[in-house]
């Protein structure tokens, strides 16, 4: 276990973990809010799901 947490924790691991995540997560927004953001639509029900995802 303490392997596991050493390896999870070190700096290019993290890092790498963010900019995978950040790109899924730019792509999941496009994806599901795209036309709400695009149109200018965007409200607190909306700016709530993008912050979930």
């Amino acid at each position: 276990m303490r392997d596991w947490i050493r390896l999870a924790t070190k700096r290019s691991i993290v890092v790498r973990g963010v900019i995978c995540s950040s790109i899924v997560g730019t792509i999941l927004i496009a994806i599901n809010q795209g036309d709400v953001i695009w149109n200018g639509n965007l409200e607190i029900r909306h700016a709530a799901k993008i912050g979930l995802t």
